[in-house]
């Protein structure tokens, strides 16, 4: 077995080629090689730097919770007086959330052009739409709504626990809609 390893099988010499590469044509090649290499590098940096910054992400999204309701809703009347048990119908924050700030790598979403009737005079407060790294998930909060009058959580819906940076990718579409509703637990 050792011979069958070490046997020559070829029993004609190869010839060297004719063309040289010369010391001056292999130190460009070098030279082009690192240079290509440190403009990937850089394109590299460049593009996750703004990624972390969020300038790719959408500006706006369009929400759909379909036609869920909540019949114990906590809802502060005026400032500092709240009233329980109220109904809420998720679907009248349906429409177009506007991002407005990053947090963690992460966009806040809140709700636009949301007026109370009165001739667009008075702002109605938004909700929002952003990521909760204590509960590991996408949360929808509204400031004058909570889920019970002695426990303050600050969401109303949650998505499943996620890593995800992207909400469309949590709610399955491909689209600027997020089509899937967040869950109420």
């Amino acid at each position: 077995m050792k011979r069958a390893c070490t046997a020559k099988l070829f029993q004609t010499e190869f010839e060297k080629q004719k063309f040289k590469r010369s010391r001056g044509a292999s130190i460009f090649l070098k030279s082009v090689y690192f240079v290509n290499l440190a403009a990937f590098l850089a394109g590299m940096g460049i593009i996750s730097t703004n990624q972390k910054a969020g300038f790719y992400q959408c500006s706006s999204i369009k929400v759909d919770f379909g036609d869920n309701v909540w019949n114990e809703a906590v809802v502060e009347v005026s400032p500092g007086i709240y009233e329980s048990n109220k109904l809420l119908a998720f679907s009248t924050f349906n429409g177009v959330y506007t991002q407005d700030g990053i947090h963690g790598g992460r966009p806040i979403y809140r709700e636009a052009r949301k007026f109370d009737g009165n001739g667009y005079k008075d702002m109605v407060v938004p909700a929002e739409l952003r990521y909760s790294d204590d509960l590991g998930a996408w949360i929808f909060t509204h400031p004058s709504i909570k889920q019970s009058t002695d426990n303050d959580e600050g969401w109303l819906l949650r998505s499943p626990d996620t890593e995800e940076y992207d909400l469309l990718d949590v709610s399955g579409c491909k689209s600027n809609v997020m089509c899937v509703p967040l869950i109420n637990i």
